[in-house]
């Protein structure tokens, strides 16, 4: 059985390779020129305070609005925590001789090389 199955394998390279002259892998080459943009970002330490603030307010506002009954508030304000989460994550330090590499939605945004929390 193994061994039809590689002479079945080796049938078709062979048909493959015996049409014409077609080239069976792809010999151009292209030439990409890569240019580096530094992004310039702004200190990590305020965005941090106005974050972490802005989680304790959304916190308390949930809370307040669910005793004082206002149910669709208090979901529009649940709705704000995952956010400022997620915003949280972006945070990020950096060593002296490391760079980091920004990435929004899969395109490339620039490169920070500056050391410190960004």
């Amino acid at each position: 059985m193994i061994v039809g199955y590689l002479y079945d394998i080796t049938l078709i390279t062979s048909e493959v390779a015996c049409e014409g002259n077609e080239k069976l892998m792809n010999t151009n080459q292209v030439s990409v020129i890569s240019h580096e943009r530094v992004a310039g970002l702004l200190n990590g330490w305020v965005m941090l305070v106005v974050l972490v603030g802005s989680l304790f307010a959304d916190v308390a506002m949930v809370i307040f609005t669910i005793k004082d009954g206002a149910e669709i508030a208090a979901f529009v304000c649940m709705l704000f925590v995952p956010v400022l989460v997620i915003m949280l994550t972006g945070l990020f330090t950096l060593q002296p001789n490391e760079a980091r590499v920004l990435v929004l939605f899969g395109k490339y945004k620039g490169t920070v090389r500056t050391r410190g929390f960004h």
